[in-house]
């Protein structure tokens, strides 16, 4: 079990752990648990709508299995004490 707020770090390991390139096998969600709330990203592939229709890895971020925003996941972050 560690801290009851991660830092941005940790959360940012979180989803370098589950990014993967087009090019590469899909990773597995990646998760942690700090106090009483689950942090998790997942990657998945979609092809952009423009032009070229490339393969793009994009992220789902979720906490407690709600889907938030990139925004909402980082801001849970604590400052790390200099």
């Amino acid at each position: 079990m560690y801290a009851s707020a991660p830092t941005r770090n940790q959360l940012i390991a979180i989803e370098c752990a589950a990014h993967f390139h087009p090019h590469e096998k899909k990773r597995s969600a990646q998760s942690a648990v700090y106090g009483n709330t689950t942090y998790s990203v997942e990657y998945f592939v979609s092809n952009r709508k423009c032009y070229d229709g490339l393969p793009t890895p994009t992220a789902m971020f979720k906490i407690n299995g709600k889907r938030v925003s990139r925004a909402v996941f980082y801001s849970h972050a604590t400052e790390v004490a200099a």
